[in-house]
């Protein structure tokens, strides 16, 4: 599956699509990921033309995001965002570089306060800790500016890790149109917090070797068993070990194995 490309040179507009993380994959194990210096050439690559950017992304590099934001502003067509599935962490504050965005209606925005891995003594670790907190007030910031709330509004949000729906993402200025819902949209990520922190109406249905308790991988294969094209893809094939991606399909949310993402 090709989870970002562009479209012919001699279109009139430019599609660009990010179906998974934002960031490069520095184990070089995932062919899902786009990171900031891959975004900037297919941006420079429209030459000007419109883009309608699609994102289905659970997000990643906050740095990455940052420069591909940059390109976004800096690019001197119209650019529409189109959320299709889930736009969440980086990719959410990705969405205000666009002149307009718009949303399916199963679609969610989800914010967050940024995170990242601290190792040192007491005071190196406090100074990862103020830095977090001035990424934070940054992207408050940000939210803010595209949105029509307070930045002090928007860090509650992100402090309490807020999904919105496409009519709450619309009333709070994260988007402004909402549209029908694709037939299905998936969102591979390997971020399990899209899975401990799920918007209420958002089911865990058919997944195997996984608990209600637990964002953690249980042993053994997890098959995709709903009634969608995915299935059918797998039916009558060995199962394969399951590996930390999920995808949210229809506003549900399904672990994915080898087979499917192919």
């Amino acid at each position: 599956m090709e989870f970002w490309k562009l479209t012919r040179d001699d279109a009139e507009s430019v599609e660009i699509d990010i179906y998974g993380d934002i960031g490069e994959d520095i184990w070089g194990e995932s062919d899902t990921s786009v990171g900031a210096k891959a975004f900037l050439d297919m941006v420079r690559d429209a030459k000007g033309k419109a883009i309608d950017l699609h994102v289905n992304s659970g997000g990643g590099s906050v740095f990455d995001a940052f420069a591909m934001m940059t390109a976004l502003s800096n690019h001197d067509g119209k650019v529409t965002a189109h959320v299709d599935g889930i736009a969440a962490s980086a990719a959410s504050f990705l969405l205000a570089a666009a002149d307009e965005v718009r949303m399916s209606s199963t679609a969610f925005v989800m914010i967050h306060d940024a995170s990242t891995v601290a190792f040192g003594n007491s005071g190196q670790i406090r100074e990862t800790a103020d830095w977090l907190d001035m990424i934070d007030r940054q992207l408050a910031g940000i939210y803010a500016k595209r949105g029509n709330r307070t930045e002090a509004e928007f860090l509650t949000a992100m402090d309490a890790t807020t999904w919105f729906t496409a009519d709450e993402a619309v009333e709070w200025g994260l988007a402004d149109y909402i549209d029908e819902a694709v037939a299905a949209a998936a969102c591979i990520t390997a971020d399990k917090a899209t899975l401990a922190t799920r918007p209420e109406g958002v089911a865990l249905n058919n997944v195997t070797g996984y608990t209600e308790t637990s964002t953690e991988a249980q042993s053994g294969p997890a098959i995709i068993t709903a009634s969608t094209d995915l299935e059918s893809e797998s039916e009558g094939q060995e199962p394969e070990v399951a590996q930390e991606r999920v995808a949210i399909v229809d506003g549900c949310i399904y672990r994915l194995t080898p087979e499917t993402t192919d």
